[in-house]
């Protein structure tokens, strides 16, 4: 996932749902994670581009009694009529969420005396993230889609090897093809159905077995019950177009997968 790039996501999430938004915070759980530096950095951008008074607060992940009393006096501040110091926090990893969304609730922080809402978002997925996002406690989360991570490598790589053929390089991401960021919002939550399915690595007839071997509870996908169809968009009487279809027919066709297309050549 471009890192950068999901903190920018994140602030215009925030951006937009607020137009009097002051002051942000993005919470790093782990000293030394460039990742989470960059999720930082580009929500601090976006942020400080928007005349938005940010910064950036390390608490110590791997203890959470002291996180939780630096998110406490994080979120408190020097306010003294109740409100949240923040508009809108980021936790820039899962592990603080909880205590940040425990820490807003207990101090009546999601809203100011004057009736302004804050906000929390947050980066990764998980059972609590999909709660709190129905339950409206948090606002969106910023997803890396780990499963396309692992899968498309693969992918492309067999491509290269029997081909010896690979995609360009996009430009706008250094050279790297990205899974996200993806924003997940209550308005795209994902399924239980979806979040089984991921888990158990979208398994596919007749391997009905999820990662380790154990019986996968998502149906399996039978690939020959797929057909897809090719469209043409040249003329029919160019036979560049028939020699267009072989490479989609053969990866349908190792894919189990059955492709419906046509080309008709004329005037030859």
């Amino acid at each position: 996932m471009h890192e950068y790039q999901g903190g920018v996501y994140a602030a215009n999430k925030f951006l937009g749902e607020r137009h009097n938004m002051s002051t942000a915070v993005c919470v790093k759980p782990e000293a030394g994670n460039l990742a989470l530096d960059d999720r930082c950095k580009g929500f601090n951008v976006t942020m400080s581009a928007a005349g938005v008074k940010v910064e950036t607060i390390q608490v110590n992940g791997g203890n959470i009694p002291e996180m939780i009393e630096s998110i406490e006096s994080l979120l408190s501040g020097d306010v003294s009529d109740g409100d949240c110091a923040f508009d809108a926090i980021l936790s820039s990893g899962s592990t603080p969420l909880k205590y940040i969304l425990d820490t807003m609730a207990s101090g009546g922080y999601y809203f100011d005396a004057d009736g302004s809402q804050n906000y929390v978002g947050c980066f990764d997925t998980g059972t609590f993230i999909f709660d709190s996002l129905y339950q409206n406690t948090l606002l969106f989360t910023v997803d890396q889609q780990q499963y396309l991570q692992g899968y498309l490598p693969v992918a492309l790589a067999t491509l290269y090897v029997t081909t010896g053929m690979a995609l360009t390089l996009p430009l706008d991401t250094d050279g790297v093809f990205m899974s996200g960021p993806a924003l997940i919002t209550i308005e795209n939550p994902p399924t239980d159905t979806w979040q089984q399915c991921v888990s158990d690595g979208f398994p596919v007839c007749p391997n009905a077995k999820a990662p380790g071997g154990a019986d996968a509870v998502c149906d399996c996908t039978d690939r020959a019950s797929l057909t897809i169809g090719g469209v043409l968009h040249g003329v029919t009487t160019d036979p560049f177009w028939c020699v267009g279809l072989i490479p989609p027919t053969t990866s349908c066709s190792k894919s189990g997968i059955c492709v419906v297309a046509a080309c008709v050549v004329t005037g030859i």
